[in-house]
């Protein structure tokens, strides 16, 4: 019966053995499963580290192009003040022609019949308009229509009479430049007495 027991030790003994084989294998191979979905998921690791590493150079180039783009825009806006200024200023340096009194109260034009007419019929033509200014009863001043004019005649005879030149070209209404010429009447005989020939008027 002895035998019989050692035989029945050893078919044991190799069912356990051949059952801790079949186990270590199993394992063996799900372990190196493992270890091939954990190389995948490193290279798709990798991968997503490098696109974002892109992501985040053109995310940067961006942002050097907006700073950039912001710069230039307001270099622009900056270049656009100054020559808005510099017009500005070229614009009020500019020798603009204007009216001569504060009011204007036009008594006969250059058809009037009163003394007018006959002037628009000679040859060459006159245009001569009359302005009361502000009242028929106050004297009122008359002021240099531009930077500056010169008394280039003097008339006595019949109506006192002045003519004046701008001594550079004025800006006209119609936006031409050219040499102003105004011709002033009716003066009074102490107020003639202060203007001589040559006299230069400034604005």
């Amino acid at each position: 019966m002895e035998w019989l027991k050692n035989l029945f030790r050893g078919v044991l003994n190799n069912i356990c053995i051949n059952n801790t084989n079949d186990t270590n294998e199993a394992q063996t191979n799900e372990i190196s499963a493992l270890n091939k979905q954990l190389e995948v998921c490193k290279l798709e690791v990798a991968s997503l580290e490098h696109k974002l590493q892109e992501t985040e150079d053109e995310l940067f180039d961006t942002d050097e192009l907006v700073s950039k783009l912001t710069k230039e825009n307001m270099d622009l806006n900056n270049d656009i003040i100054e020559l808005e200024r510099t017009l500005k200023r070229t614009e009020e340096d500019k020798n603009h022609l204007i009216y001569p009194l504060k009011t204007m109260r036009i008594t006969q034009t250059y058809n009037g019949t009163t003394s007018h007419i006959n002037y628009i019929k000679g040859s060459p033509k006159s245009y001569p308009i009359d302005d009361g200014g502000n009242s028929s009863e106050i004297r009122s001043k008359m002021y240099c229509p531009c930077d500056e004019m010169i008394v280039k005649r003097i008339y006595t005879s019949g109506v006192n009479t002045i003519w004046l030149q701008s001594t550079s070209k004025v800006l006209f209404a119609n936006d031409k430049e050219d040499y102003a010429v105004m011709k002033v009447m009716h003066i009074s005989d102490s107020t003639l007495a202060g203007i001589k020939e040559g006299q230069k008027l400034k604005r």
